[in-house]
């Protein structure tokens, strides 16, 4: 009965988590130009060394749970990249696109790699709050 429980709150936790995360996130830059070129969207590339600091948790909290953010979905094409990977290539893609190489980071590109806009490489709540309003005038 204890297994049938467990496995039960292990199903209803990850249809939680699937809801709450419905953008797909490409992890090579080469597979999201080309998406992106193909859809004709832009790439909202989100640059991450995989620590939880501060930023990123406020990240979290003030736009990726806002539904400005979750309305993007079907707009733009979404772009992790890892700012600790040993290819170079994602190293300098990951600085072209955030203009910076602090971390966390976010900007907004097109599929000719040209920014759009300013990027979000300074993480503040006013900073995000920023970054939220010019979401808001470029898709909505």
């Amino acid at each position: 009965m204890k297994h049938l429980l467990v496995i039960l709150v292990c199903c209803m936790t990850l249809q939680v988590s699937a809801q709450s995360n419905t953008q797909k996130w490409l992890t090579n830059y080469e597979t999201a130009l080309a998406t992106a070129e193909r859809l004709d969207q832009p790439i909202f590339a989100f640059v991450t060394d995989g620590t939880d600091s501060s930023e990123l948790k406020l990240l979290e909290q003030e736009l990726f749970e806002s539904e400005t953010f979750r309305s993007l979905t079907g707009k733009v094409t979404f772009l992790k990249m890892d700012a600790n990977s040993a290819n170079m290539d994602v190293k300098r893609h990951a600085i072209h696109f955030t203009k910076s190489k602090s971390v966390p980071a976010i900007g907004l590109i097109d599929y000719q790699m040209e920014m759009t806009g300013a990027p979000l490489n300074k993480i503040t709540s006013e900073n995000i709050s920023a970054f939220l309003s010019f979401l808001e005038e470029k898709f909505n």
